[in-house]
């Protein structure tokens, strides 16, 4: 079963090992979900289990 997620082709792999893990991460949107998952976690009183779930499903 494939989510509707973002995988890594094995052009992107091959690319990871030859010029680092750098070359296929995205840091603007890790910097963003990891806003995203503080304001819907520890930034606020309970949780928003919607926010989380979309995240790492689609991560």
């Amino acid at each position: 079963v494939k989510a509707n997620r973002e995988e890594l082709s094995p052009q992107q792999i091959q690319q990871a090992r030859q010029m680092g893990i750098e070359s296929v991460i995205d840091r603007n949107r890790a910097r963003q979900d990891a806003e995203d998952l503080y304001k819907a976690g520890a930034g606020k009183f309970g949780t928003d289990e919607k926010t989380f779930n979309a995240i790492f499903a689609r991560r």
